[in-house]
């Protein structure tokens, strides 16, 4: 049964062919096996003998052969023309004009087509449509079936040119060119999540129109779409084995393997890196021409066996024989050479292992690439001297290999980039020291890491410190690859809540970049950023922080003003104007971020859910209770995902705020219960996240009365950020704040007064005198007051609290600090 079936499909190809070329081209593409090319030829003389009948008779009766003309309407739709065919369907442009009017595409089987196979295809791209929301994606619209029972489905209108033809028109930049690439794997995440493989993507089926002034890439046309985790339709598909799916210059090696079993995300993943090659070099890896005239056999093991050349090596080949690229496509192999090189050669890998894991991961390294960041694929030289380390010692690597290969695998990609303007013989020399560097330095880690040199296993904590004390010794001389390295070492130990073992590392990255670069280098703005970040979380020093992000948001958005780059910027801009109560700009801040997040990632991605956060912080600052809810369950919502459950943690402890704000005690477990959980799961126990979990915990506890467990929580929370954060830390002062209200509750007064006053002028001298924390200073001065029965003194500080609270109102209602 395969084999006729596999017969009857070549023969079906063999038909799409114009009428007197379709001898020839069975001839040439199976002229590796005579023996069915006989057969074919002789089921295309059946066949043209049988047509010749069929025109004689329909000739001699008046009849004309059956067409598929064009309906005037389809269901409440008016036909305004046929804008494409394919092998199973007819697709129109129509109006709708009832309830309301607008203008559709309208997908119908053709004439003669419904079999029970196109019926259930037809069915599932109609259902793989339905299942996806996604700016990147046509949306479905409606269905039904014509007056002739023929299946329709209508969708959005796209009037648009292919991907790569719009890129040639427009005559689009490199990086513009990869701007809209990165929108177009956000789009294929979007399906993938939804358990949906597009199996056909290709520049034709990537239409790219202008909305709001804006190109925007549009994915159509799932008529092969795959479901991974559920069924898209109750008919039965007929078995693909022995069947080729797919156009043939875009399809992955395991879909010429025509068995179906290996078939998943990664084979979208191959298909984009073909897109991206397209992109960079006008051309695609395997020329289509003489791909389709080899033989059957030859080209699946073109498809499986056969590395094309690199997008660089393929533009130089292309200039030495003056074959030019399409017309708009401008080929530079110096822009490609290097990070581009790597980036499309890891989404085409025949290996799917070593292809990207998620159509996310390549538009994160090709963002990587736009923020002259070093991107992850790496430079092959690099990873085959790990790789073989590793080999040698897997017991050490298979413990910290993740870790230590993450903070040096991108060096030598980085160092690429930041000496592309140099001369290429230097350039050469030092990518090569810089590589050497860095694969000496990641083998004498693993070395002093592995079990048979250390004697133990040694924890995550033990094997950075290593890495740590071996970088001035081995990396002294590499000062691009050490400020690399230190970077990657300092964001981790921050991300750990290891603050002072970060600090060293991020100033002295810092350092080095400025004195190589400059403030206002590309190169230097990730260091800005990383520098920022500490010192907001560590010192708690807002104006340096918010200085530091003023200086990387400059940078960043002189490149590129809507890059993903200026969204992360924004977003710790929002949450460093939150902690000073600069709501005004806070606001402005996350609704930047959230509107380039949701650009960049998809409006459904849990990354968004951020500044929606940091929304909701905002509103419960000012008091709106409703929008502070309605912002916090929808940051809920987006990141509730299995792969997010730090940031849903985040969300959780902000539901829980609000609630415990509104006097929803009781629903404020929920919340803080969720976050509990997730937090042990991802951070564990000694994290700057838990303390602020124990906050709120605490508040939560006072609430509701309970004393005790109140004291139990302020104190850890005191306790961890008193050993973690700097000691002139505000949320030290917080902390104690907090502390000190429920020993109050709790009768214990003796010598609260002067805590209290002291930590009011603290706060005021470090915060302002109305800001929300010298606030509640000034409140617990009140609490301690009437707890001690000094009316006089409840009432003086009553009524100061209250000029400052209208003095705060003045200002968030002017903007003015």
């Amino acid at each position: 049964m395969g084999d006729l079936q596999r017969e009857l499909d070549l023969f079906s190809g063999a038909l799409q062919q114009e009428p007197a070329n379709r001898r020839s081209f069975i001839q040439r593409s199976h002229a590796d096996e005579p023996d069915l090319a006989a057969r074919l030829l002789r089921l295309l003389d059946a066949h043209e003998r049988a047509e010749e009948s069929e025109r004689c008779t329909l000739g001699f009766t008046g009849i004309t052969p059956p067409i598929d003309p064009t309906p005037e309407r389809i269901g409440p739709y008016r036909i305004l023309e046929r804008i494409g065919e394919g092998g199973m369907g007819v697709v129109y442009a129509a109006e709708q004009t009832e309830p309301f009017r607008r203008r559709v595409a309208i997908k119908v089987i053709k004439l003669g087509m419904d079999s029970r196979e196109v019926l259930a295809r037809f069915e599932a791209e109609r259902q793989a449509l339905a299942m996806m929301d996604h700016p990147g994606v046509a949306k479905a619209l409606d269905a039904g079936v014509t007056e002739q029972g023929r299946p329709y489905f209508v969708m959005e209108l796209v009037k648009g040119l292919p991907l790569v033809e719009y890129c040639a028109k427009q005559r689009l930049p490199l990086r513009e060119r990869l701007a809209l690439f990165v929108q177009v794997c956000a789009a294929i995440q979007h399906a993938h999540q939804k358990g949906i493989i597009h199996r056909d993507l290709k520049p034709s089926n990537i239409l790219v129109a202008i909305q709001e002034g804006r190109p925007a890439p549009k994915v159509i046309d799932f008529g092969v779409a795959k479901a991974t985790a559920s069924r898209l339709t109750e008919r039965t598909v007929f078995t693909e084995q022995g069947r080729l799916i797919g156009t043939p210059e875009y399809m992955s090696p395991e879909q010429a393997e025509m068995s179906g079993l290996d078939v998943d995300t990664r084979t979208d993943v191959y298909s984009l890196g073909v897109i991206l090659y397209e992109l960079l070099t006008g051309v695609v890896p395997f020329d289509a021409k003489s791909l389709r005239e080899r033989g059957y056999s030859d080209l699946l093991r073109t498809i499986r066996e056969v590395d094309p050349p690199r997008p660089s090596s393929r533009i130089t080949d292309m200039a030495r024989t003056a074959t030019a690229a399409p017309s708009g496509i401008d080929a530079q192999p110096r822009f490609v050479r290097g990070e581009l090189d790597w980036i499309v050669m890891r989404a085409i890998a025949k290996d799917r292992t070593r292809r990207y894991p998620a159509a996310s991961a390549l538009a994160e390294d090709v963002e990587r690439y736009l923020t002259n960041r070093p991107v992850l694929a790496g430079p092959p030289s690099a990873f085959y001297v790990v790789s073989k380390f590793v080999r040698r010692h897997r017991y050490a690597s298979a413990m910290i290999g993740g870790v230590v290969l993450s903070v040096v695998l991108g060096v030598a990609g980085l160092t690429v980039g930041l000496l592309r303007a140099r001369e290429a013989q230097t350039l050469a020399t030092r990518r090569a020291d810089n590589a050497q560097a860095a694969a000496d330095f990641l083998e004498r880690v693993l070395f002093q890491s592995d079990p048979e040199y250390a004697g133990r296993p040694l924890s995550l904590d033990e094997v950075m410190r290593i890495a740590a004390g071996s970088i001035d010794e081995q990396l002294g001389r590499f000062p691009e690859v050490e400020a690399s390295v230190r970077e990657s070492m300092g964001v981790a130990y921050r991300r750990r809540s290891m603050f002072a073992e970060a600090a060293p590392h991020l100033r002295r990255s810092l350092d080095l970049r400025r004195g190589l670069f400059g403030d206002e280098s590309l190169q230097t703005a990730p260091s800005l950023v990383a520098m920022a970040n500490l010192v907001f979380e560590y010192q708690g020093d807002i104006e340096q922080s918010l200085d530091l992000l003023g200086r990387a948001r400059g940078v960043y958005a002189a490149h590129d003003a809507r890059s993903l780059a200026v969204a992360w910027v924004d977003l710790d801009i929002g949450f460093s104007c939150l902690a000073g109560d600069r709501l005004a700009e806070a606001q402005s801040a996350f609704e930047s971020s959230r509107e380039l997040l949701a650009l960049h990632r998809g409006p459904s991605h849990a990354d968004v859910s951020r500044p929606i956060r940091g929304l909701a912080l905002v509103a419960l600052a000012r008091g709106d209770f409703a929008e502070a809810e309605r912002l916090a369950r929808s940051a809920v919502a987006l990141s509730s995902g299995q792969g997010s459950r730090y940031i849903g943690a985040r969300a959780e402890l902000v539901l829980a705020e609000v609630l415990i704000a509104t006097g929803r005690f009781e629903a404020a477990s929920g919340p803080l219960d969720k976050a509990s959980d997730q937090f042990a799961q991802t951070v564990g126990a000694e994290h700057i996240r838990v303390a602020e979990r124990d906050a709120v915990l605490a508040a939560l506890h006072l609430a509701l009365g309970e004393t005790e467990a109140a004291e139990t929580a302020a104190a850890r929370c005191l306790d961890m950020r008193g050993r973690l954060l700097d000691e002139d830390h505000w949320a030290i002062l917080e902390a104690r704040l907090v502390h000190q209200r429920v020993l109050i509750r709790m009768g214990e007064i003796d010598g609260a007064d002067a805590e209290l006053r002291d930590m009011f002028d603290r706060a005021a001298g470090v915060l302002g005198p109305d800001h929300p924390l010298t606030l509640a200073a000034a409140a617990g001065v009140v609490e301690w007051a009437m707890a001690e029965g000094d009316g006089e003194t409840a009432q003086t500080w009553a009524d100061r609290r209250a000029a400052l609270e209208l003095r705060r109102a003045a200002r968030l209602g002017t903007g003015r600090r």
